[in-house]
């Protein structure tokens, strides 16, 4: 991506620069469908878009059956911004996400006043004879109430957003290709994309100071089993982690590397005659971080001396560590002090009165995707008379 296009992206998502607006008002996002392509419209609340000079929206694009290249975004004429741009990265497994920007000078107005912002139009690629595809407003954030569109007023100084309410994706189908009817009963009300598997709801859960993590997920009736997915970083895609055969099957477990932050998906599949497989949507993105290891060669230093010196081995990517003393080996044990900087691995104690025994023992811990703190196993014990 070119330097200015960066640029802009991070003006539109880092929240940190400048305060988002507390409440986002509502919008609505539109999408047409005329034959392979989808129009993108974007009907903004009175007065709005006179002072919007940049913008960012996201669709994401899914084959639900069949197979397609990645597709193509063509801007509106109409559109005045100086800038645009619409980034389409692969998700894997025939998913997309269609990035889409504009962003003008300050105090251009890039929409001329009209409150249904015609943005411009999606061109899907379909790669085999029989297809549907879904295209839906997507938001990358998980504590938003649904997908928005972000955009920055004249000042350039904060960053707004605007719910788009009751934004349905679409599907896009061959003419020949029999329509997919959608479950009945609760499912129905789940789902009112034709989508014939419900999306499986995936929990993941990892044990105190465990590298393990347990997937659970609820059975799916009438399916032949699940796939679950890693997101993996240096190609940007979701890769296949495990292929469940058996639809009765709720949970798998899987060692994974200490002190790393992972993104699961999963969903739900069927088999058809021929072989080939009708997949669900793909569920809710679950991230967990897991804990660092154990802190080990825990020593004490300079024993005869009045501070002591307890140490400990570095533990790899810790952010610090909490440091607990007992007098009483399998007493209750006390924090005495929590160090803030993974490369610490002393800290100067005192030297306990005669007849008195200290048992210390020290934990590492990381900092999980929404701060909070994530905590090894504790080391061995020592002790300081």
């Amino acid at each position: 991506m070119k330097n200015w296009i960066r640029c802009i992206v991070l003006t539109l998502i880092l929240i940190a620069v400048a305060p988002m607006s507390a409440a986002a008002e509502s919008s609505r996002g539109i999408l047409d469908v005329n034959g392979n392509d989808v129009a993108l419209t974007l009907h903004l609340p009175e007065g709005k878009t006179e002072s919007i000079t940049s913008l960012r929206v996201t669709l994401r694009i899914s084959a639900v059956l069949g197979t397609m290249d990645a597709p193509r975004f063509q801007f509106k004429d109409s559109v005045t911004s100086l800038i645009q741009d619409a980034q389409i990265r692969s998700l894997g497994d025939n998913r997309y996400l269609a990035d889409i920007i504009l962003s003008g000078k300050k105090n251009q107005n890039i929409f001329a006043g009209s409150e249904d912002a015609r943005i411009g139009t999606l061109s899907l690629n379909p790669t085999s004879k029989d297809f549907q595809i879904k295209v839906e407003f997507y938001s990358d954030t998980e504590n938003e109430e649904g997908p928005v569109v972000k955009y920055m007023d004249s000042s350039g100084l904060e960053e707004m957003k605007l719910l788009l309410g009751e934004a349905n994706g679409v599907q896009v189908q061959n003419s020949q290709a029999e329509e997919v009817k959608p479950p009945t009963g609760d499912a129905q009300q789940e789902s009112d994309n034709k989508n014939p598997i419900n999306k499986p709801k995936l929990k993941a859960s990892v044990i105190s100071g465990s590298k393990c993590v347990m997937f659970q997920w609820k059975e799916i009736q009438d399916v032949s089993g699940y796939e679950i997915y890693q997101y993996d970083s240096k190609t940007e895609t979701y890769k296949k982690l495990k292929t469940i055969k058996d639809s009765k099957v709720t949970a798998w477990s899987k060692k994974f590397k200490y002190a790393v932050t992972y993104n699961f998906q999963m969903r739900a599949f069927k088999l058809k005659e021929d072989g080939s497989k009708i997949y669900s949507e793909y569920s809710s993105n679950v991230k967990r971080t897991l804990p660092p290891t154990k802190a080990k060669k825990i020593s004490i230093k300079n024993k005869n001396k009045k501070k002591p010196s307890l140490t400990w081995s570095k533990v790899p990517k810790a952010k610090g560590y909490q440091i607990y003393r007992s007098t009483e080996k399998k007493g209750k044990y006390k924090l005495l002090k929590t160090i803030k900087k993974g490369n610490t691995t002393k800290l100067a104690v005192n030297k306990p009165k005669s007849g008195t025994v200290y048992y210390y023992k020290v934990k590492a811990y990381v900092t999980g995707s929404k701060g909070k703190r994530i905590y090894g196993n504790f080391s061995p014990t020592i002790s300081l008379k």
